[in-house]
């Protein structure tokens, strides 16, 4: 059995799930292709690394864009302040989740009363109405 893999180009990213400085993201570009057999595949590549393996500081993030993928200091400070804007966002999102049902139950305690309100004032005009209507009736006014 054979597989594709490509290489991909790396470059600024908007993650908002980066904790400080640039974060990287893959470009749709790609720069190669390697078609080969699934077993020769395997038996080469290297072990898989852990997460903690693949994390990168900000300063060698910063450097990586800068030097090797060639963006300018103003192209990767607004990357970074793109992906901490976004980030205020996700956790403004997050805080006010958390009072959502809150939101949901009064919403709901609101609809019900005003129900309740609307019911008895209605029942309360039937009354006057019915009571106007005997007095009406009674004193033969027309």
């Amino acid at each position: 059995m054979t597989t594709t893999a490509t290489t991909k180009k790396t470059t600024l990213g908007d993650h908002p799930d980066c904790s400080w400085g640039p974060p990287l993201a893959l470009d749709w570009e790609y720069e190669n292709v390697l078609e080969g057999d699934v077993e020769e595949y395997e038996a080469g590549r290297a072990v898989r690394r852990l997460p903690r393996h693949m994390v990168q500081s900000a300063v060698s993030r910063r450097s990586y864009l800068k030097n090797v993928c060639g963006f300018s200091d103003d192209e990767v400070i607004a990357a970074t302040k793109d992906a901490q804007a976004a980030k205020s966002k996700r956790n403004t999102t997050k805080a006010l989740d958390k009072v959502h049902g809150l939101e949901v139950a009064l919403s709901s305690v609101g609809r019900k009363f005003k129900r309740a309100v609307s019911k008895k004032s209605k029942d309360k005009k039937e009354r006057d109405d019915h009571f106007v209507k005997q007095f009406t009736s009674s004193c033969h006014i027309k």
